[in-house]
């Protein structure tokens, strides 16, 4: 079966003007990708095929042959002539199954499909090996089998690789907790989502671990111990570990498919939007939920009220569905602290907030934990559900947490501060609750 952007099977591209035209050539050049392209300029525009070989680009990275002389990617800082060369079995390798699959064309479309359907082109690296691997062992074909059992199906797999390729369909994906590092060996890790421990082997990924920190990847067991066998475990650093237990700790037990956690992991990575952005989101939500607001009027309203359900009644008030309005909530919220002040001369809340990244996830983290306990619907007043919350806070931020170190959230943000020469020694956090 031909490869996408080969003699056999060229990407063919339609656009509308010579200049676009030599574009998408120099993009297919540089990858040595063969085409052809049409100039139709009272047509719309496809460029599709060079969309999917650019996606499979950033996705799928094939391993390069280590050298006898190179240092040895398992990350010991020996050469690889007297560390791994001589270690080297027939061990099947993930990587086998990632080369397979991209050589086959209909499995290159299908996860093209994927990435469009989660819009999240442009692909990074990260982003793009999270894709990957939720697209290997997650996805569904409509044979109802996944791309990597039609690997195990069609594939010309050694016998001997046979039973451990088999073993990996019983896998768990998940976000873990580094806890003990074996150096060259393995590593302890803690399952966040099911609270389970697991010892894996692993030589290479020991020499970058550090304890505390999280990785998102993909275990199996197979000859009685549990290996890694994601193409690729992403790691994301201490600082950041808080915040992720947090976002996954309301999670059900049940074991989360790739989709489930990517899903989730894809809202927190998408970039910020300008204020200009934000209320263009806003009218076209607000028409569609059959809310009258001159949009005009923003500045005045902002600029006149001291909270966002006062410049905005309407909203607040409107008769719609509990999701759509608490959309629309988020997004004033949003609108209210990105938009310019008269009392702050021409900036913005933001613009003028001294937290540090640190303070920033742990008063993000604490505000997921009142949305947790708090449902103001439960309560006989808002200032009752107000009170709650400000109990909860007072709790929240005075109490030792494991995950920084026994220290309490404000001893955590205070730190920060000092290193920042932010002299302040307060934690005013003005907490607004809303009815839907």
């Amino acid at each position: 079966m031909a490869r996408l952007g080969s003699k056999e099977k060229p990407a063919v591209i339609r656009v509308k003007t010579s200049e676009r035209a030599e574009e998408i050539a120099e993009i297919c050049n540089e990858h040595g990708w063969q085409f052809i392209v049409g100039i139709e300029p009272d047509k719309t525009e496809d460029i599709s095929d060079v969309e999917k070989l650019l996606a499979l680009q950033s996705a799928f990275v094939r391993k390069q042959k280590t050298g006898r002389n190179e240092p040895c990617p398992c990350g010991s800082g020996m050469k690889y002539k007297k560390c791994c060369l001589n270690k080297k079995l027939d061990a099947p390798s993930m990587q086998d199954a990632v080369d397979w699959i991209t050589d086959n064309t209909i499995l290159v479309e299908e996860f093209a499909k994927i990435i469009k359907k989660y819009e999240a082109e442009p692909l990074d690296e990260i982003t793009a090996s999270l894709f990957l691997d939720a697209f290997i062992f997650d996805h569904r074909l409509v044979s109802g089998k996944t791309p990597f059992e039609v690997f195990l199906k069609n594939a010309n797999i050694h016998p001997s690789q046979k039973d451990v390729f088999e073993s990996y369909k019983n896998n768990i994906y998940s976000l873990f907790e580094v806890l003990e590092i074996d150096l060259g060996k393995g590593l302890e890790l803690f399952d966040i989502i099911s609270k389970k421990n697991y010892y894996i082997k692993e030589r290479r990924g020991t020499y970058a671990a550090e304890r505390g920190s999280i990785i998102i990847g993909r275990i199996a067991k197979t000859d009685g111990s549990f290996v890694a066998i994601s193409p690729a475990f992403n790691s994301f650093p201490k600082d950041a570990a808080f915040l992720l237990k947090k976002i996954f700790e309301s999670k059900p037990t049940l074991r989360l498919s790739a989709f489930d956690i990517f899903g989730t992991l894809l809202k927190k990575m998408d970039p910020p939007k300008s204020h200009d952005e934000l209320i263009d989101e806003l009218q076209e939500l607000t028409e569609k939920c059959g809310i009258d607001i001159d949009i005009t009027s923003i500045n005045k309203r902002i600029n006149s009220s001291e909270s966002p359900d006062e410049a905005f009644p309407e909203i607040y008030h409107a008769n719609i569905v509990e999701d759509k309005k608490r959309e629309l909530i988020d997004l004033l919220y949003e609108i209210w602290n990105k938009y310019p002040r008269k009392e702050f001369n021409g900036k913005s809340p933001q613009d003028i907030d001294k937290k540090g990244p640190k303070e920033k996830m742990l008063i993000q983290a604490l505000m997921m934990e009142i949305i947790r306990k708090i449902n103001p619907d439960n309560y006989k007043s808002i200032e009752s559900a107000l009170e709650a919350a400000n109990r909860i806070k007072d709790k929240w931020i005075n109490m030792p947490q494991k995950d920084l170190e026994g220290k309490t959230p404000l001893d955590a943000i205070l730190e920060e501060r000092k290193t920042l020469k932010n002299p302040d020694k307060d934690f005013n956090l003005n907490i607004t609750l809303s009815q839907i």
